[in-house]
């Protein structure tokens, strides 16, 4: 279970922002029905189990309880529509350079949506747009990796290749801040 508390104290701004739930269909569509009812900018929906979590093209995006993050943001952008494409790029480059400045992995954005480490999945983004917010959906591998379905391609987690402890509420908190300040 996410532990809040732990949250809080690593990023009290975010915590304000966060809805946290034990399970749900999808926190895409959580964050969807948010932003709808006026939810503002930045606000994150998280959850530590979804049912009907889902990446590009109608892919699953698998995770035990308590081994990755899985988390959307509403974002209600300043710029024009014709640039809200890139949201998701920019989501990608924060988690990268987050990871990267932050514990020394080697990570990298796989376009269009993906994020490796060591040539495997570690992370994966889902933008959907409405006629005034975008919802970020992310997946983060972090304790562990599940099995992949996909024989062509390995998954990774974070706490596979950092040499110090890390913690869920840790890694959100860190890319909240750095996806944030890419976008």
């Amino acid at each position: 279970m996410f532990d809040l508390r732990q949250f809080a104290a690593l990023a009290p701004d975010w915590y304000l922002r966060l809805q946290y739930h034990h399970e749900l269909d999808s926190t895409n569509d959580e964050a969807r029905r948010l932003a709808e009812a006026g939810a503002e900018h930045g606000t994150v929906v998280l959850s530590d189990h979804q049912t009907a979590g889902r990446g590009r093209r109608g892919a699953s995006w698998i995770c035990e309880p308590g081994d990755g993050l899985l988390f959307s943001m509403v974002i209600r952008p300043s710029f024009p529509k014709t640039n809200w494409s890139r949201i998701a790029l920019a989501a990608g480059i924060g988690i990268v350079e987050t990871l990267n400045a932050r514990w020394g992995v080697r990570a990298q954005v796989k376009w269009p949506n993906d994020i490796y480490i060591q040539d495997k999945k570690c992370a994966g983004i889902l933008t959907e747009a409405r006629e005034d917010f975008v919802i970020v959906g992310i997946g983060v591998n972090v304790m562990s990796a599940p099995p992949s379905e996909n024989a062509r391609i390995e998954a990774i987690a974070v706490a596979d290749v950092v040499q110090s402890p890390v913690s869920r509420e840790m890694v959100l908190a860190a890319l909240l801040a750095g996806i944030m300040t890419e976008g």
